[in-house]
């Protein structure tokens, strides 16, 4: 790198890339304070993705063609390559003086960072949510408030067939098996009434 990196201030711009590219390594090395001194850390981030970012760039390739070229295999590596290109390509605009460039790179790296620590807590959810919908359509009380909702509907079509909810929470509980509590049943009639259209 140049001596004039180095004696410069740093400018915002720069300063938004890198907190880009510490959001980036943080997520690809699962979590790990990449501001701190831990030489291993320190040893693999250069390793693996500073250096072959700086290589990349010093050959004219951008962070634009690291993204369009991203392999299946490795591909958080390459895309925080990619991060870290454009951290560069920043720093190296301001050393010109072209800020609307060192611009436009910082905000590719806050877009692509922001993506990929997206895509993990995206998966993360998606995961849980998935979880969470096997494990409701493995309820049986599931299929009994779907029951439970069809006869309120009934009940509201027709209201002479019950004097309160208390009454339909009661009827319910004889004919479900699963279900345990009238207070859950009046307060589902409750939520489904402020649910309906007036």
């Amino acid at each position: 790198m140049s001596n004039k990196h180095t004696e410069r201030a740093a400018h915002p711009a720069e300063d938004h890339a890198g907190i880009a590219l510490s959001a980036t390594l943080s997520w690809l090395y699962c979590g790990a304070d990449v501001t701190t001194s831990d030489e291993r850390i320190s040893e693999q981030i250069e390793a693996e993705v500073i250096l072959p970012a700086w290589q990349a760039v010093n050959s004219g390739i951008s962070g634009s063609d690291i993204f369009a070229g991203i392999p299946d295999e490795n591909a958080a590596l390459w895309a925080a390559r990619g991060v870290a290109a454009y951290y560069l390509e920043a720093s190296r605009a301001i050393d010109e003086g072209d800020y609307d460039r060192a611009w436009a790179r910082a905000a590719e790296a806050n877009y692509w960072a922001g993506f990929l620590t997206g895509q993990a807590k995206n998966s993360f959810s998606a995961r849980a949510r998935d979880a969470a919908v096997r494990r409701h359509a493995a309820d049986p009380r599931q299929a009994e408030k779907a029951f439970v909702l069809e006869c309120w509907k009934d009940w509201r079509a027709n209201p002479t067939r019950y004097k309160s909810k208390a009454k339909f929470a009661r009827d319910m509980l004889e004919k479900c098996q699963h279900l345990e509590s009238e207070k859950k049943i009046t307060d589902w009639c409750r939520d489904w009434e402020k649910s309906e259209p007036c």
